[in-house]
């Protein structure tokens, strides 16, 4: 029994062992060292990754993910580093600034040697250890950079740039051990304290924040001049003959006084510069006379982030004049009366709260003709009110706010809205070719309210822009008219003396809808722009031409009927054409369809269609005189 034992013992032993060699000869081939030369963040991958995943102690697969990052901060905390999580050259020389040595028969990731079981554990061999900086007797040269002018530091915002300027190292490799900043006021009304208006100052290498001070720790040397000299951490190395870029940040207080931020002005500059060279010789070098300084101003936060709402319209087969569809004895649901966009320019999202629309009726009262109005935003119902919210006779105008809405647009995207209306039947006091539309006109525009990603208000100078819609009739049967195309051609006469002559042709088709359309087919006049009463017509081609010809109206795939009537059947549509020619001496000649005659029976048009008819135009031909 025993014998039996020992050798199950034995064999679990033996498998165990297979397993950790298995998991060895796996592992991903690596060097028996490792060496970190560039900036490591979530996202970055590869071998660099997995020698700093080992020397933090977390899980080398060279990939920099979250837990990557937690491990980082850990173990930059306890090198006294800003916790970032960005491992770059401040973390860099904390390391040692050389290579991590693995015991022989590692690699990167193992935590025992399979062969010998001996631990992996890495030990590092500085190639450049911190404050180790090579050359002779150096010295720098400080240049200002023109990255930043006229900066505004909104209200909460943090890190904001306002400086840069740039060190290049000579003679010998340098450290920079401390820079002198100073802040001056200069604004007439505005407050001279630099706490008034921020919390911090802060200096920046190679993308890491490497010292910061509170204002707290400024000295006012004379009336509105603040200066600090901020330490920087260790490793802020210029190599020898290169040069690296440094810059100035504030971080601004929560909540800044108005009368402040509104004529405040200041100016920040470097004084002077603190660095070490190759022969451990520490040099203060005065940077006033340099020209580095560079104005900025503190601002409310919807200043700083060149916020604005912006109203524009959206879609044209809303917006154009058409006609709609409504019934005889039921309401017609979901109309769209108006689209429009609400775009969140600037740094910051925007929370729209109330947001009104101006409701206009011609020949019924918008009370006989809507029962509700709805908002939807980005495809979603959003808000939804009464035609009779404010009074239960509003007549023919009325604005409806739509509150509460809570919506938000992210700063630099565009919000595209439609109000939509639950419409009345012609038994309810409607008639065929009364009118209705919707705007966010300036005056409804000044009346949206909304809030910055700070909770401030969204000033009224902020909202600009409208979105007014055409007109749209409402009919119980009747047809639509949709522009397709149009051709203009000048034929030269070749006759001295005689004009040329330009022929234009419109397309555009016609679709009926609950019931049969007869589209007036006789000769159409020039109505020299006007279009008189019972006549269809086109605008003359030019108030210069000599002679028009009557237009002629056709359609390849229209039934004749009575009257010169052409027969469009319900629930149809039909091509029709439009050509009128004329002549013209030494004048651009065009035309332009304004209005098209119909009925509902074979009779002469008794019906005028001259809804979106702008687009119904053809281009400009010269028309010579010879």
């Amino acid at each position: 029994m025993s014998n039996l034992l020992k050798s199950k013992f034995l064999l679990g032993v033996m498998f165990v062992a297979v397993l950790v060699v298995a998991g060895g000869a796996f592992a991903t081939p690596a060097a028996a060292d490792c060496t970190i030369t560039t900036t490591l963040r979530v996202g970055s991958v590869g071998t660099e990754v997995s020698c700093l995943q080992t020397i933090i102690g977390a899980t080398a697969d060279g990939k920099f993910g979250p837990m990557t990052k937690a491990a980082v901060m850990a173990w930059q905390a306890g090198k006294g580093l800003v916790a970032d999580g960005v491992f770059g050259p401040m973390s860099r020389a904390a390391m040692g600034g050389g290579a991590v040595v693995l015991p022989a028969g590692c690699q990167v990731g193992w935590l025992f040697n399979p062969a010998t079981g001996a631990s992996c554990t890495p030990g590092t061999t500085p190639t450049t250890p911190s404050g180790d900086l090579e050359g002779g007797a150096g010295s720098v040269t400080v240049d200002d950079l023109p990255t930043y002018s006229s900066e505004e530091v909104g209200e909460d915002e943090e890190d904001v740039k306002v400086l840069a300027f740039e060190v290049e190292a000579e003679g010998s490799d340098v450290e920079i051990s401390s820079v002198k900043v100073e802040l001056v006021e200069s604004g007439a009304t505005s407050s001279e304290d630099l706490d008034d208006y921020a919390q911090s100052v802060s200096v920046w290498f190679d993308g890491e924040k490497v010292g910061e001070a509170d204002v707290d720790d400024f000295s006012e040397s004379s009336t509105e001049v603040w200066t600090r000299s901020i330490s920087l951490d260790s490793g802020v190395v210029i190599k020898e003959d290169d040069t690296e870029k440094l810059e100035i940040a504030v971080t601004a207080n929560s909540t800044i006084d108005s009368s402040d931020s509104d004529s405040d002005l200041w100016t920040v500059d470097v004084l002077n510069v603190r660095f070490e060279d190759g022969e451990g010789v520490v040099t203060t070098e005065d940077t006033d006379g340099d020209a580095l300084e560079q104005t900025f101003d503190f601002a409310e936060f919807a200043a700083a982030a060149d916020l604005e709402l912006k109203v524009s319209l959206d879609d044209d087969n809303i917006n154009d004049a058409h006609v709609i569809n409504i019934h005889a004895t039921a309401e017609t649901d979901n109309v769209d009366l108006l689209s429009f966009e609400l775009e969140a320019e600037g740094n910051s999202d925007i929370t729209v709260n109330d947001l009104s629309v101006n409701f206009d009726t011609v020949g019924v009262n918008l009370e006989d003709a809507v029962t509700t109005v709805t908002l939807w935003a980005n495809g979603e119902q959003i808000g939804t009110e009464n035609i009779t919210k404010n009074t239960a006779t509003p007549g023919t105008d009325e604005t409806i706010e739509f509150d509460r809405l809570s919506f938000k647009i992210d700063a630099g995207d565009t919000a595209e809205f439609i109000v939509k209306a639950d419409l009345e039947s012609i038994a309810d006091g409607i008639v065929d070719g009364d009118t209705i539309s919707a705007q966010v006109s300036a005056t409804e525009r000044a009346l949206i309210e909304a809030e910055d990603e700070s909770g401030n208000d969204v000033g009224t100078t902020d909202l600009t822009g409208a979105a007014s819609g055409d007109a749209h009739a409402m009919y119980d049967a009747g047809m639509n008219a949709a522009y397709v195309s149009s051709t203009a051609v000048a034929t030269p006469s070749g006759v001295a003396t005689v004009d040329d002559t330009g022929t234009f042709k419109i397309n555009f088709d016609v679709t009926a809808f609950d019931s049969d359309v007869y589209v007036d087919a006789s000769p159409i006049t020039d109505e020299t722009g006007i279009i008189a009463a019972g006549a269809a017509g086109y605008q003359n081609i030019d108030a210069s031409t000599t002679s028009v010809g009557a237009g002629v109206i056709e359609c390849a795939s229209c039934d004749t009927a009575a009257n010169t009537t052409l027969k469009v059947p319900e629930g149809t549509t039909k091509r029709f054409t439009v050509t009128v020619a004329g002549s013209g001496a030494d004048v651009f000649a065009s035309a332009s369809l304004t209005s098209i005659m119909y009925a509902l029976t074979a009779v002469d048009g008794d019906t005028l269609y001259t809804f979106g008819m702008s687009d119904f135009k053809t281009d400009s031909v010269w028309l010579d005189s010879n």
